[in-house]
């Protein structure tokens, strides 16, 4: 092993960082930072405006789940929201925040986001990347703070269907055995 001066290294605890993904269920979240990506160009040289809203978890047990994330993750607590393609999906969200957190937004500056709360109901999305299954939190409903405080329903994971064939193909492929099948065993 290699001399590492172990005092210079901070620790981090798994169940705050070390796992991408929360259990499926209701948060209350907060605004950490917002990133406008106004100038976005998609494959087919079409424009494709959006705002990349990063979170964090601000109330219970799961509270600054991601605050230990590295900048490179962020992709696990992002919501995009293409403001150009989907504008009712936009506005919802913005209204969500001028309602939960009684300000009025300015309809230009998204950095006054920041800090603001909101409610969600967050799921696991299982998807392939480069050839491998991935998970990664995915908001997929936004809902008022007392809404997110009092569910108690259940919230099923979104998985593609790339995702299941490439895990049915891994489990068959995985070599394990039937070691209870004694019926070409020899003696």
């Amino acid at each position: 092993m290699k001399n590492i001066n172990w005092n210079d290294v901070d620790e981090q605890d798994s169940g705050t960082g070390g796992n991408s993904t929360l259990p499926n269920g209701a948060y209350v979240c907060t605004v950490t930072e917002v990133i406008d990506h106004d100038d976005y160009t998609n494959s087919k040289g079409e424009s494709s405006a959006y705002i990349e809203v990063v979170f964090d978890i601000a109330e219970g047990e799961h509270k600054g789940f991601y605050k230990d994330f590295a900048d490179n993750r962020k992709f696990l607590h992002t919501v995009k929201l293409w403001y150009e393609k989907l504008p009712h999906q936009f506005k919802h969200f913005y209204r969500t925040l001028e309602r939960e957190n009684n300000f009025e937004w300015n309809m230009n500056d998204t950095s006054t986001f920041v800090g603001k709360k909101f409610g969600c109901l967050i799921r696991k999305e299982c998807y392939v990347w480069n050839d491998e299954c991935k998970d990664k939190t995915d908001v997929c409903k936004f809902l008022s703070l007392d809404e997110a405080r009092s569910f108690t329903g259940e919230v099923e994971d979104k998985v593609s269907e790339e995702y299941k064939q490439l895990k049915a193909q891994e489990n068959s492929t995985s070599g394990d055995a039937d070691w209870n099948d004694d019926s070409e065993v020899p003696f």
